[in-house]
């Protein structure tokens, strides 16, 4: 059953929205849920929704996407339970594609950074995604090309070969046939047709007799007859046989597919539902970004705080016609239930009443509304609607009489759950007699609790509204001397309904507007002077307010600049610190290579290798004690970091979050879950962020250890001239005295021998062992192994 009726939508123009959002779901499934889905009246249900798309709305805005495929109903599912049943192969590829829609969603939201995204990984968490199922599909089918990959089945692969060779002979013999028939001027200019699926002959139809084959089919003037030729209707009859085996064996194929995807239907099934939902809230979240809309604070009590509200389907209209909306703010609570509305016909209080109403729709319908930030709403089981004329000839049914049942039912089923919008309550009568009446009515639904807007231009109403409590009255601007509406909304006075001002603007005699207001009495007029005097003495109070606003928000901007120059000033001072601290690393760096250029020098002598690699050892152990130092001052910075009250914390070696809850003597009271405890402070850490994970991962960058851990010991020499080679080979041993390696291999491959000789050259070196090729089964000769002291 339906939240809200069908006319009630109708006359607010949601279905206009509803259609908007199924336009910006990628497939079907979202499509379908969005046509049939229900309203949300359930507090926590609601909560859970706007969040997501909330979430999913800023996952987009930072620079993340999802693929836009993977979206559509698998209408075969359920026939995977027929035995020996195959499904064809664009609906494994569409299965295919869900699959791997939903495994890509889910590995990137568990990439993510979880707190800002905790429902949607709750949701993605819960996802059991096939990978079996995946990789079979893919190994099975070749998805871009959406054909069987023959190497799967070696019977496939033979059929297919035959229909090569088969294929080939037919070109062969029909390319004679046509060069024969074309010299002899049978054919026609096109010589050469397909018809079922065979190539056949365009024959002029006077030699059709003349031409040995099968008549296949004439054009449609009988000029021209289609003849396979005899000589390839063999070769086609054995490939059409060999077509025939393709097919059944591809079924094979695609039945041993479907076994093997049958025991996962439950977890399809599951992610079929999962699509559906995130195609909906996906589309949502852009219709969002589109068109400005937040997420409200969802509140419990009933109220509607509305800042800054738009109507979007107005927004749109009036930016066709390059025109902006005027934004209203409107505030509705249980101190505060009724607004009574009045002011100027066209100047936007039927638009105010139905803005609010479609708003309330959008947000029960798991949406963002287009309010600005910190704005407040609550859920409704029903909104009542009384907006227009629903007169019917037919039923005898007149205006007041259409209005007066309207508010029967309501008066009705009315409760402290509801919203009530009436617009023009009491009108098609008597505007005494309707005046009383629609006081009367308004009068029990204030005592029903309800919470609603009522637009009028009885002033009785307004005078009411006025002096009961729990009502509030509000009017439309008017523009007095451009005799013009504002369409903006004031809280808080009664509007007068410029009765002879329109009149005037529009054109009415002047005598006749003079007379009216002479046959107008008194207290009448003083009353609308008195509206007009308020309105524009509001007016002024605004453009005061206006003011302050601005000058507050010039001195909020000079704090922030002042702040951030003075975070801008630490930060430059740690970078000048971090900045000498590398120049001194960068130095040893340095002497580093200059130690390695010199050691040419040294490789003659047989004595001086422990030297040279106690001095290496000593650059080193300075280098990694700067470094080290570095290290460590950035986890102190990080570590430093105060613990307060509120403060996300970790025991150290611990994985476990908890929040402070008090810090006394030292030692803090942590609340990890349910369970609190009391810590010694210095048994706890902050919570790292992910800058500071990035502080603990710090990498030594020793040039040594970089270095080493990229030199390859197997050194190809194969193709090098003789010199190149040399080198090639004293950097290479170079580099292996360097790091203390016990064996090189040098591939030299066999050859004359040329290089294989002078793969030797480190029996001229102090510290080679010896020097060996590899066994037979791994290179033989080729290969020369070297091992070192």
């Amino acid at each position: 059953m339906q939240l809200f009726s069908e006319n009630t939508l109708d006359k607010l123009n949601f279905y206009q929205i509803k259609q908007l959002v199924k336009n910006k779901c990628l497939g079907s499934l979202g499509q379908n849920y969005i046509e049939h889905q229900n309203f949300i009246s359930d507090y926590d249900l609601l909560q859970k929704e706007i969040n997501i798309v909330h979430q999913l709305k800023s996952w987009i805005e930072s620079g993340h996407s999802f693929p836009n495929h993977g979206f559509n109903q698998l209408l075969f599912l359920d026939k995977l339970n027929i035995e020996n049943y195959f499904i064809q192969i664009e609906d494994f590829i569409q299965l295919y594609h869900n699959l791997k829609t939903a495994s890509t969603i889910k590995k990137s939201f568990l990439k993510s950074d979880t707190d800002n995204f905790l429902d949607l990984v709750d949701i993605v968490k819960a996802i059991n995604i096939p990978e079996d199922v995946i990789q079979k599909i893919q190994h099975t089918i070749l998805i871009e090309q959406e054909i069987i990959n023959e190497k799967v089945s070696k019977t496939l692969q033979e059929i297919k070969k035959q229909q090569a060779i088969v294929q080939q002979q037919i070109y062969a013999s029909f390319k004679r046939i046509v060069q024969n028939y074309k010299q002899k001027n049978y054919l026609h200019e096109t010589e050469e047709s397909i018809r079922n699926n065979r190539k056949v002959l365009s024959v002029l139809s006077e030699y059709k007799r003349t031409v040995r084959g099968i008549i296949v089919d004439e054009s449609s003037n009988g000029n021209i007859t289609f003849i396979e030729p005899e000589e390839t209707i063999l070769l086609n009859n054995e490939l059409t046989s060999l077509l025939i085996e393709e097919k059944r064996e591809i079924e094979k194929i695609l039945i041993s597919l479907a076994n093997s995807v049958r025991p996962y239907q439950n977890e399809i099934k599951s992610i079929q539902q999962f699509l559906t939902r995130f195609d909906t809230w996906q589309a949502k979240a852009y219709f969002a970004i589109e068109h400005n809309c937040t997420q409200p604070i969802l509140s419990k009590e009933k109220i509607i705080y509305l800042k800054d509200f738009r109507n979007i389907l107005l927004e749109k209209h009036l930016r066709k016609n390059n025109q902006r909306i005027v934004c209203n703010t409107l505030h509705l609570d249980t101190n505060n239930r009724i607004l009574v509305i009045s002011g100027p016909n066209a100047g936007g209080k039927s638009v105010v009443l139905k803005s609010v109403g479609l708003i309330q729709c959008m947000l029960q319908f798991g949406m963002l509304v287009p309010v600005e930030e910190g704005s407040m709403m609550s859920t409704f089981k029903n909104i009542f609607i009384d907006i227009g004329d629903e007169q019917s000839i037919e039923n005898d049914v007149s205006t007041y009489s259409a209005h007066l049942l309207k508010m029967k039912y309501l008066l009705e089923n009315a409760d402290a759950n509801s919203l009530i919008l009436i617009d023009e309550i009491g009108v098609g009568t008597d505007p005494t007699l309707g005046g009383a009446m629609a006081e009367a009515i308004l009068s029990f639904l204030h005592e029903k609790l309800v919470l609603g807007i009522v637009t009028t231009h009885y002033n009785n109403l307004k005078i009411y509204a006025a002096q009961t409590k729990g009502m509030q009255s509000a009017a439309m601007a008017f523009d007095k001397q451009k005799l013009s509406p504002k369409y903006e909304l004031q809280i808080g006075q009664p509007g007068s309904s410029f009765t002879f001002e329109i009149a005037e603007k529009v054109g009415l005699p002047k005598a006749v507007i003079t007379l009216a207001q002479q046959k107008t009495g008194e207290n009448q007029k003083a009353l609308d002077q008195t509206l007009n005097d308020v309105q524009i003495e509001k007016h002024y109070i605004k453009g005061l307010r206006k003011n302050v606003q601005q000058k507050e928000s010039q001195l909020s901007n000079i704090v922030q600049d002042y702040e951030k120059l003075k975070k801008e000033l630490e930060k430059n001072k740690k970078q000048l610190q971090k900045s000498y601290e590398e120049k001194l690393l960068q130095f040893y760096n340095e002497q580093s290579r200059k130690l390695e250029n010199e050691m040419r020098l040294w490789k003659e002598s047989q004595s001086k290798k422990e030297d040279f690699i106690k001095i290496r050892k000593n650059i080193d152990e300075q280098r990694e004690q700067i470094e080290q130092k570095i290290i460590e001052k950035e986890k102190k910075q990080v570590l430093n970091n105060s613990i307060n009250i509120g403060s996300k914390v970790t025991m150290i070696n611990g994985s476990e979050t908890g929040e402070v809850l008090a810090i006394s003597n030292k030692k803090a009271t942590v609340a990890f879950g349910n369970i609190r405890t009391t810590v010694p402070l210095h048994q706890l850490e902050n919570h790292s962020t992910e800058q500071e994970k990035k502080v603990y991962k710090i990498e030594r960058n020793s040039k040594t250890i970089i270095e080493k851990s990229s030199f390859e010991n197997t050194l190809d020499i194969r193709g090098l001239l003789v010199e190149e080679a040399l080198q090639t080979l004293e950097n290479f041993f170079d580099k292996a005295m360097i790091y203390n390696l016990h064996q090189v291999r040098i591939l030299h491959g066999r050859g004359t021998g040329a290089l294989r000789n002078y793969a030797r050259i480190p029996k001229k070196y102090p510290y080679t062992k010896k020097y060996y090729f590899e066994k037979e089964e791994f290179g033989g000769n080729g290969i020369t192994i070297v091992e070192l002291n």
